[in-house]
């Protein structure tokens, strides 16, 4: 069973948060793979530096 999200209520998803490189910008991974192919992207990386 997933834990519950403290902001929202609704259960969580299992996964992880990675990207594919410095510039690429954060993407959520639902599975651990060598290769990070299938990461829905959830932000990006500002011009000016950090998220």
């Amino acid at each position: 069973m997933d834990p519950n999200c403290p902001e929202c209520g609704p259960p969580m998803a299992a996964g992880s948060l990675g990207s594919m490189s410095f510039l690429g910008g954060a993407q959520w991974y639902a599975h651990r793979s060598l290769l990070p192919l299938d990461g829905e992207k959830i932000s990006t990386k500002p011009p000016g530096g950090m998220i």
